[in-house]
């Protein structure tokens, strides 16, 4: 059985405290978007159906009070939260926006943005028949 992919720090007594985060959901949001070395940001693993799985520890073992804010769950709340969310667009220039979900599509895409969508295998919808605003919006 291969070990699942993921970070392991191993922390004893020799290693030494780090410094208190200001803002603990920022830095977390940034550390899913932007983990160490040459992984992908979780957004790009995820799927439709799968199944996502933080872990903190060996759960065989009970794990220890943690102080408020709670930063196992500020993970778990932001994992989550890039797991279930959505963005659309049709352009290349809302990559970033794109890149941060757990759910981006194209919709009618520039070229650009069409090739980046089917190397990643995202999902792209195509238009073909326009609606105008004012057909389905009562003014």
């Amino acid at each position: 059985m291969s070990p699942r992919p993921g970070f392991v720090l191993d922390v004893d007594r020799y290693t030494p405290p780090l410094d208190p985060l200001t803002d603990p959901s920022t830095a977390i949001r940034h550390a899913l978007l932007n983990p160490l070395g040459d992984r992908e940001p979780l957004p790009a693993l995820l799927f439709p159906g799968m199944r996502l799985t933080i872990a903190f520890d060996d759960i065989s073992l009970p794990l220890p009070p943690m102080e408020r804010p709670d930063n196992r769950q500020l993970v778990i709340e932001q994992g989550l939260d890039l797991a279930s969310s959505s963005a659309y667009s049709d352009s290349y220039t809302d990559l970033p926006m794109l890149e941060a979900v757990g759910h981006p599509v194209a919709v009618n895409p520039d070229r650009v943005l069409a090739k980046v969508a089917k190397e990643r295998e995202w999902e792209v919808m195509q238009f073909t028949k326009p609606v105008r605003l004012r057909d389905r919006v009562s003014v």
